[in-house]
């Protein structure tokens, strides 16, 4: 069996030239093991330095994120959500994205997230979360017959 090679980075608050850039989270159970979420929605907080379509050069910019996650290492990720600041008329500057999915996804104990980017000029991701709820509260008593 081949082995898979794994590319690890120490974290550099330097800024890196790229015009894609891919970050996958660690598998979480978003506080609680015992217990099923529903995923309802996702965010971000994000910086661009580029307005989206200059009018005089017919240039396009901004960025284009999309959002997978899974709830196994084993499997592959399926896509949550994505979303372009070309579709959104966003401004450049810090700009706080708010996306509230279509359908929730439900049965879900543990997650990992993976968040692709394909950017024009500067892009930077101060931070991003889950919106979710949390149902079926397991719980076991063990019950003595004496």
């Amino acid at each position: 069996m081949a082995s898979k090679q794994i590319h690890l980075r120490e974290w550099d608050d330097n800024p890196y030239p790229t015009n894609t850039f891919r970050i996958v989270t660690k598998m979480t159970n978003l506080g609680d093991d015992m217990s099923s979420k529903s995923i309802l929605g996702f965010f971000i907080n994000y910086f661009t330095d580029t307005y989206l379509v200059d009018e005089s050069s017919n240039f396009s910019s901004g960025c284009h994120v999309s959002v997978g996650y899974r709830s196994d290492t084993n499997t592959p990720f399926q896509a949550l959500t994505s979303f372009s600041t070309e579709n959104t008329g966003s401004p450049k500057g810090n700009i706080y994205k708010e996306v509230l999915l279509a359908k929730q996804y439900e049965d879900i104990v543990n997650i990992q997230l993976e968040i692709k980017a394909v950017v024009t000029g500067s892009f930077a991701i101060n931070d991003f979360g889950l919106l979710f709820r949390v149902y079926n509260k397991i719980s076991s008593t063990k019950l003595d017959e004496d």
